[in-house]
């Protein structure tokens, strides 16, 4: 499998601006317009219990009409065998994988070899949760909401402050509950490698709203930007 590249760097090589990334996403429309606003990665839901679930053949279909976009395709599992995700990885043409279950540090280590670039995520509600991700060693660690019963995509946050007891070398990916109103705020609160929407930027599930995916992207731009110039912020 074809090996993605440097992490630290967003999918256009700039290593100055955060990573922005579009999931939920089932309509080739919305793929585009974040493509074309220039967001880094771009989410594919492969959780049957998802309201955003995706069949892997139809996100191939969605990934070929995509064309060659400059964003990076990243597929989202819950309690996938390794096997079974490079499966669909292979028939996507994912570049990418986030990972919303109990999967082992095994099964990380396993999808990395492979060449994909890994993201694994945690829920978050207490400092605890924020403790031991040493025991992964993913490319990114995902921070979301913890709300009983879901493995992501609630649309709920956490208290943004919980995430300073991660240590500053973690690429961090913050998620949960974010909107165009108030991811300047989350970013200059956790200072993360990256900021991750869906629920935030939707008309209903699986459906984006353009002006509200617009303004999102322009508010995290802007608020990296700002963190940029006063040379704040976690590895890259």
């Amino acid at each position: 499998m074809k090996t993605i590249g440097d992490p630290g760097a967003n999918a256009n090589g700039d290593r100055g601006a955060g990573v922005i990334k579009i999931c939920g996403l089932t309509r080739i429309e919305d793929a585009l317009q974040a493509s074309e606003l220039g967001v880094d990665f771009l989410g594919l839901v492969f959780c049957r219990a998802s309201a955003r679930s995706i069949a892997p053949n139809a996100a191939a279909q969605l990934v070929r009409a995509a064309g060659a976009v400059s964003a990076r395709w990243i597929g989202v599992f819950v309690d996938e065998t390794a096997d079974d995700i490079l499966r669909v990885a292979e028939v996507a043409g994912l570049g990418g994988v986030q990972l919303h279950g109990r999967e082992s540090p095994d099964v990380v280590e396993r999808l990395r070899r492979e060449g994909l670039l890994v993201i694994k995520a945690h829920r978050v509600r207490e400092p605890e949760d924020v403790q031991g991700l040493e025991r992964w060693t993913p490319d990114v660690h995902l921070l979301d909401a913890y709300v009983a019963g879901a493995a992501g995509g609630t649309g709920e946050r956490f208290d943004w402050n919980l995430a300073k007891g991660v240590p500053t070398d973690r690429r961090i990916l913050l998620a949960g509950g974010l909107t165009g109103s108030n991811v300047a705020e989350a970013i200059a609160t956790v200072r993360p490698w990256g900021v991750d929407v869906s629920t935030g930027v939707e008309a209903m599930p699986g459906r984006k709203d353009a002006e509200k995916v617009c303004r999102f992207v322009a508010a995290a731009r802007e608020a990296f930007a700002r963190c940029g110039e006063r040379g704040e912020g976690r590895a890259r």
